[in-house]
């Protein structure tokens, strides 16, 4: 859970391009936030918590899926994630 803002934290063992992507509980897309090239080893991404149109999302349950890819391979991960304001 978190308050105003989090922080995504991931490895990856080869350099990709990361996007990171949020979805209400009924799949529904509410936020993209693209964070570019990384390379490889330990990466951190920001997200204050808003949707595509800078609002503030409500309290509640959302999912992420967060997306590596380079010219070798893509890989996602699916996750959980709690607002609470």
């Amino acid at each position: 859970p978190f308050y105003g803002k989090t922080q995504f934290s991931f490895e990856i063992t080869h350099g990709a391009d990361i996007s990171i992507d949020i979805y209400t509980l009924s799949g529904l897309k509410v936020s993209t936030i693209s964070s570019g090239y990384f390379n490889e080893g330990y990466g951190i991404v920001d997200w204050d918590g808003t949707d595509s149109f800078g609002q503030i999302l409500s309290n509640g349950v959302y999912l992420f899926q967060m997306k590596a890819s380079n010219d070798i391979q893509k890989i996602n991960f699916t996750g959980r994630i709690a607002i609470i304001r």
